[in-house]
């Protein structure tokens, strides 16, 4: 329900501001560990947990770079019929 209305923009600004608030302190109290051996405790948790992921994640780089490069290609044949055009021209 409430992302219907985010989507649709039915939502003021300010309120929207707000729910994000709540939500990063909501965050960060779940984040902070209490005490000092519980924080390094959950920062060895977290470096333990890297160790076994690949180095590379699936972030769908692959498609952004798709697209970046059938862009820049697409730039270049337009530069290069501008200036076969403006060369024909001249001539």
């Amino acid at each position: 329900m409430l992302d219907a209305l985010l989507e649709k923009d039915l939502l003021p600004d300010w309120l929207v501001r707000v729910g994000i608030r709540r939500l990063l302190a909501q965050r960060i109290r779940e984040e902070t560990a209490p005490t000092e051996p519980a924080r390094q405790a959950r920062m060895l948790g977290y470096v333990a947990d890297l160790k076994t992921r690949p180095i590379a994640e699936d972030t769908g780089a692959e498609e952004m770079l798709s697209f970046a490069t059938s862009a820049i290609r697409d730039a270049e044949n337009a530069d290069i019929c501008e200036l076969t055009n403006a060369w024909k021209a001249g001539s």
